[in-house]
């Protein structure tokens, strides 16, 4: 299949098996992708024009492709600003050169860190003298845009704190990321249920979620799916406990099967240098399928998960966590009530009608 049978080309440098699901709902494209998550199946790609490709073939294809849009990264991802220098490099030069039949470049913002605030930490520099050194690229790249939505309010003022002097203003819209509910069969929680998903790793919360167990009641129940750098400590661990069991990188069914039993997903995410939890698929995943949500303030989606009656926890307080699961499971906000929250459309998909209208 041509890039030319597609109305968009995304270019995302990394992907994973949800992003296809989610594919199958978006506006009809072209995804270029550089490598995989550690969760990814392209089985699940079927029927999707999903391909791998470079720096050259990505750029050749953002210089030629006869798509209407194309869609790149953010330009808060340090990383991925060589990557994202030479695409939007190639883009500009189109545009100046094709002003008629050159695509509209499109984003879709979550990232809620602004990057100079990762560089001070990452760096100890002073915030100000970061800015300094980062606002000429971020804006350069921020420019190349025609539309932005922002999928948080959080991601809206991060990228607001760079851009307070940009000559160039795309159009703008802000519709906070939430999820539609699932199209999984109806089923019944399993009682005291606490659902984890996501990469075994630090900046997760993982091993403040272990700490917190250790004080919870043994008539409550905890699964673990993921996998990642800890996974060898937390299987130990879960292995030694009988009321914890952990699914290692399970099928996405199994995923799937293991949300609709659940009544509260937990996901303790902590700010670490050059990175802060953007929304959290399995918050968004959590919702869809009913879970009452316990979570940190890092997520971009803080205001309306309490708004709604959900928890928000200090992840270095196992006290604090305990208590909060507790009230999750005990007074938490009914699963129909849940579900009755979210909108009727996932708003990812809202946006992208938005972008690409």
């Amino acid at each position: 299949m041509s890039t030319a049978a597609k109305k968009v080309l995304r270019v995302w440098h990394e992907t994973r098996t949800s992003h296809f699901e989610l594919l199958k709902r978006l506006t009809p494209s072209t995804l270029f992708y550089a490598s995989e998550n550690y969760s990814f199946d392209i089985r699940e790609a079927t029927g999707l024009d999903v391909r791998k490709r470079g720096i050259f073939a990505t750029t050749w294809a953002v210089l030629t492709g006869t798509h209407q849009y194309v869609e790149f990264n953010e330009p808060t991802m340090l990383k991925l600003w060589p990557r994202l220098l030479i695409y939007t490099s190639a883009h500009r030069a189109r545009r100046a050169f094709d002003r008629k039949g050159s695509p509209s470049a499109i984003l879709y913002a979550i990232d809620n860190l602004p990057p100079d605030a990762a560089i001070a930490d990452t760096f100890r520099l002073p915030r100000r003298f970061a800015a300094f050194l980062v606002r000429p690229f971020f804006r350069y790249m921020f420019a190349s845009f025609d539309r932005v939505s922002f999928g948080s309010a959080g991601a809206a003022a991060a990228y607001a704190s760079l851009l307070r002097t940009t000559k160039t203003t795309p159009e703008i819209s802000v519709i906070p990321q939430l999820p539609s509910p699932c199209s999984c069969p109806d089923a019944i929680a399993a009682p005291r249920s606490v659902l984890f998903v996501g990469a075994l790793e630090h900046r997760k919360g993982i091993v403040e979620l272990m700490k917190a167990w250790e004080l919870m009641d043994d008539d409550t129940r905890l699964t673990i799916v993921g996998i990642g750098p800890l996974t060898s400590r937390v299987q130990a661990w879960a292995n030694a406990k009988p009321n914890v069991r952990i699914l290692i990188d399970p099928p996405r069914d199994q995923v799937h099967q293991e949300y609709r039993r659940a009544e509260v997903v937990v996901l303790l995410s902590k700010r670490v240098p050059r990175w802060r939890e953007q929304v959290g698929l399995p918050i968004v995943e959590g919702l869809s399928h009913g879970c009452v949500v316990v979570t940190t303030s890092e997520t971009g989606i803080a205001d309306w998960l309490q708004a709604e009656g959900h928890f928000l926890v200090d992840a270095a307080n196992p006290a604090h966590v305990v208590d909060a699961v507790n009230s999750a499971l005990q007074c938490g906000p009914a699963r129909i009530e849940v579900l009755g929250s979210l909108p009727t459309e996932h708003t990812r998909v809202t946006s992208d009608r938005w972008l690409t209208r």
